[in-house]
């Protein structure tokens, strides 16, 4: 028999720049209307989830069923727990901490021939990864001058690529 214990703080904390420490709670669910499905997604997104969604999964004896994923803070984690299990049939929920990486968002806004629209920039390390212009701009704009939308966000792309 032997024991060992080692002591020290962990090198895993999430405190890189970027670097978040989330909780995933999952569970699968084979017996829950549709409908109830929806509410419970709105009343887990209204309780604070930073994401909600659900996958198909094939459960035993070959019924289908889907396998509801939520990303939360750990200080959200017990009213979220609360939700799943009222509003939901399941009988047991998984938790465990994940890492999330996320890059830095900035917001711009660019000139293009179909007026101003507002940008999303997603940056690592300073270097444009990602841009998303603001839909609602993009659908006003097509709109007004009478232009398909993907034309006036392919331009809005084109006049952020100039801001890297």
């Amino acid at each position: 028999n032997l024991l060992r214990a080692v002591i020290g703080t962990s090198a895993g904390t999430g405190t890189a720049e970027g670097v978040e420490r989330l909780i995933v709670l999952e569970t699968n669910i084979d017996d829950m209307s549709p409908q109830v499905a929806g509410y419970l997604m709105d009343k887990l997104l209204s309780a604070g989830a930073l994401d909600a969604f659900y996958t198909p999964v094939q459960m035993k004896k070959g019924r289908p069923g889907v396998l509801l994923t939520v990303l939360t803070d750990t200080e959200k984690k017990d009213g979220l727990l609360e939700v799943i299990f009222s509003e939901s049939t399941t009988i047991g929920i998984r938790a465990y901490e994940v890492d999330r990486h996320c890059l830095e968002r900035k917001a711009a806004k660019v000139k293009t021939l179909y007026g101003i629209i507002r940008v999303k920039l997603a940056l690592r390390e300073g270097r444009v990864m990602n841009v998303q212009p603001e839909y609602e701009d993009c659908k006003a704009a097509a709109e007004k001058k009478s232009v398909p939308l993907k034309k006036v966000m392919d331009a809005a792309r084109e006049a952020a690529s100039k801001l890297r």
